[in-house]
C-alpha cells in the first residue's frame, strides 16, 4: 500500500512539474511576443526618425557632406532606439538613396520558466524606412509654381531658402493668369471664389496624384482680398507658415489645363490682397509615391515610410 501511495505522489509530482512548466511556457511566451512587438515598435520608430533626417541628402552632395547627414540620421535613430529600450542597435544608411536599415536586441527576463533553468530570452528585430519625394497627396493649396528650370532634373532651377513669387499681381501678371488652380472641394459648399477662399484655409479635400491625376484647370481672376483672408486664416490654424503647392510644367492663358509634375513646401514671408511670396523649404508631408522609383521627381516635399 505504502508503494502504491508513493507512486501517486510521484506521478501527481511530475504531473504538477509538468502543468508547472506548461503555464511558464505559456506566460512566458505571451510575453516574449509582447516584447518582440514592441522590439519592432521602437526600431520602426528610430529609422523612421533617422530617415526623417536624410531628406537633407541632395543627389549632387559631395561625399563628405553625404556622410555627415548620414552621421545625423545615425545618432536620431540610436537616441530613439535606446530611448525606447533597444540594446545594441545597429543601423546601415545610405544617404544616396535617403534609406536607413536598424537592427537591434532586446532581452527579455523570464519568471516561471526558471523552475526549468530558463533565465532571459533575447529577442531580435529589423526594421527599414526612406524618404522619397512625394507624387500624391491632399491639403494642398490651390497655386500653381512653375519650375524655373524643368530641365534640371536635379535642382529644377529652385534654390532653398530662396523667396518666390507664388501668386502673381496685376502688375507682374504672367500670360493674363496669376498662378491659381481651379480646384474644385469634394464638401463643395460655395463655388467660385470662395472655393478657392476654401481650399486656401484648409487645403484641397481632393486626391492630387501627378501619375493618375496630373491635369488641372488654371483659375483666372486675382481675387484681391480671398487670398489674403485664406492665408492668413491658414496660417491661424495651423500654427505655422507652411503652405504646400503643386509644382506644374508651365502657366497658360486664360483658362486653361496644366500639368502636375511634382510638389513643394514654401514657408510664407509676404502675403497682401493681391500677391504671395514663399521661401522654397525641405519638408516632411504626408503623402503617396511613385509606384516607379525611376519616376521620382525631387522638389524637396517627401514622405517617410517603412519598407520592406
Amino acid at each position: 500500500m505504502s508503494d502504491e501511495r508513493g507512486n501517486v505522489a510521484l506521478i501527481v509530482t511530475v504531473m504538477l512539474t509538468v502543468l508547472l512548466g506548461i503555464s511558464a511556457l505559456v506566460i512566458d511566451v505571451g510575453n516574449i511576443m509582447l516584447e518582440r512587438q514592441k522590439l519592432h515598435d521602437a526600431l520602426d520608430a528610430a529609422v523612421l526618425a533617422g530617415a526623417a533626417e536624410l531628406i537633407q541628402a541632395k543627389p549632387n552632395d559631395e561625399l563628405y557632406q553625404l556622410a555627415m547627414v548620414a552621421d545625423q540620421s545615425e545618432l536620431t535613430a540610436i537616441s530613439y532606439a535606446k530611448a525606447n529600450g533597444v540594446h545594441n542597435p545597429n543601423f546601415e544608411i545610405n544617404p544616396s538613396v535617403r534609406e536607413i536599415k536598424g537592427t537591434g536586441q532586446k532581452k527579455v527576463p523570464l519568471f516561471f520558466a526558471k523552475v526549468l533553468g530558463f533565465e532571459e530570452f533575447t529577442v531580435k528585430g529589423i526594421s527599414k524606412a526612406k524618404a522619397r519625394p512625394v507624387s500624391s497627396g491632399t491639403g494642398f493649396s490651390p497655386l500653381g509654381v512653375v519650375a524655373p528650370d524643368p530641365t534640371n532634373t536635379l535642382t529644377y532651377g529652385f534654390q532653398f531658402d530662396q523667396e518666390y513669387l507664388l501668386k502673381y499681381d496685376p502688375k507682374n501678371v504672367l500670360n493674363g493668369n496669376f498662378a491659381l488652380l481651379d480646384l474644385p472641394r469634394i464638401e463643395q459648399t460655395n463655388s467660385g471664389a470662395d472655393n478657392y477662399y476654401d481650399n486656401l484655409k484648409y487645403g484641397f479635400d481632393g486626391m492630387l496624384d501627378v501619375e493618375d491625376n496630373p491635369i488641372v484647370f488654371t483659375k483666372t481672376g486675382v481675387i484681391p482680398r480671398l487670398t489674403s483672408d485664406g492665408i492668413n486664416d491658414r496660417i491661424l490654424i495651423s500654427g505655422n507658415n507652411y503652405i504646400y503647392v503643386p509644382i506644374i510644367d508651365a502657366l497658360p492663358s486664360g483658362k486653361n489645363t496644366v500639368t502636375i509634375i511634382g510638389f513643394a513646401a514654401f514657408y510664407v514671408t509676404q502675403v497682401d490682397q493681391f500677391t504671395i511670396r514663399g521661401q522654397y523649404r525641405k519638408q516632411i508631408y504626408q503623402g503617396g509615391w511613385n509606384n516607379d522609383e525611376s519616376l521620382d521627381k525631387d522638389f524637396g516635399l517627401y514622405s517617410v515610410k517603412l519598407v520592406k
